[in-house]
């Protein structure tokens, strides 16, 4: 299926690293203060600013609720809608789709 969605993780405003499902990314070792923003392209996260570390390996986690799967499915959802109206002129279900 065609990857549609694309996270990165841009580190200090110029490292630019791909997230992809299910695989850590190793992020090089970077002078303190570390900036962290998560974004698709178009949309970014709110800055994480790690000041200091204790500890030698720091795990965050990443989230997206815009997945490809919800993603293709409401357009294949919305497809359906269209059709059924093209074919009853029903404005109800132009109102869904």
């Amino acid at each position: 299926m065609l990857r549609v969605l694309k996270l990165y993780v841009v580190v200090n405003d110029k490292n630019i690293y791909e997230l992809k499902e299910q695989q850590p990314v190793v992020i090089d070792d970077q002078p303190l203060p570390v900036k962290l923003m998560a974004k698709n392209g178009y949309h970014f996260s709110k800055p994480l600013i790690i000041t200091s570390t204790t500890a030698p390996h720091i795990l965050i986690g990443v989230g997206c609720e815009a997945d490809n799967g919800r993603f293709w499915g409401g357009i294949v959802l919305s497809t359906w809608l269209f059709v059924i109206f093209f074919l009853t002129k029903l404005y109800v279900v132009l109102f869904f789709g």
